[in-house]
This record gives C-alpha cells, sequence and structure tokens, in this order.
C-alpha cells in the first residue's frame, strides 16, 4: 500500500461552485488558499480563507494550531473540502497538504477566482 495520496479527486467547474455558494452543504467546505490580501479584493461567498504562500502546511496543521493561527475552527476531517486559488497552482499544491494532513476527499476548483470574477460573480 502506497502512502501517496491519491490523484483521483473531484474537478469542480463555475457552475457546481455557484450552486454551493446558493445551496452550502454542511460537510463542503470552500477553501480559498490566496493571501489575505487577495481574499479581501474578491472572495467567493461562503468560502474560508487559509493562505497556502504564508502558511504552506496550514492544512496539515493540529486543530488547536490551526485554530490560533486562523481564528476559525478547523474544517472536520470528514468534510468534502473544494479547494481553489487564483489560477488553479497553489490550489494544486495545497491540495496535497491536504491531503497529507488527513483529509480523504479533497477537491479542485481549477477555474479559480479567475473564472468566478470572468463569469460576473465578482470583480477584481
Amino acid at each position: 500500500m502506497s502512502n501517496t495520496p491519491s490523484k483521483d479527486y473531484k474537478i469542480y467547474n463555475y457552475e457546481e461552485v455557484r450552486a454551493l455558494v446558493n445551496r452550502p452543504i454542511s460537510n463542503v467546505v470552500l477553501i480559498d488558499v490566496r493571501e489575505p490580501e487577495e481574499f479581501a479584493e474578491v472572495r467567493i461567498p461562503t468560502s474560508i480563507n487559509i493562505p497556502y504562500r504564508s502558511h504552506p502546511q496550514g492544512l496539515a496543521l493540529d486543530a488547536p494550531m490551526f485554530e490560533a493561527t486562523f481564528k476559525i475552527t478547523k474544517p472536520s476531517l470528514n468534510s468534502e473540502m473544494v479547494i481553489f486559488c487564483a489560477s488553479g497552482r497553489r490550489a494544486s499544491e495545497a491540495r496535497e497538504v491536504a491531503l497529507k494532513g488527513g483529509y480523504k476527499t479533497v477537491s479542485l476548483y481549477p477555474g479559480s477566482i479567475k473564472d468566478w470574477v470572468a463569469r460576473g460573480s465578482g470583480k477584481l
């Protein structure tokens, strides 16, 4: 048995993320891994900010350290995470950290904020 995280995961598109915003599902968490200043400019409603560049191991922190660092409750390991960033690169890297940190269902929205804004759901 390999310790390498699975490469099988769901890829979310704009319509699916928009549906999650309009009708949140309690065990699905939208994770924005851009930096706080980027998050402050434009964000996807209901998403939480766990910046990857400044906290590359953030998604692998234990609950007390996570809460002390980000001032929010750490999502349950049983949650599905949908990770996104500005254009997709940081999200892919953060996904690997989340898997190594014990999350089992870690999906991506590769269109990320650029796609969200291009479709008229925010502005930069």
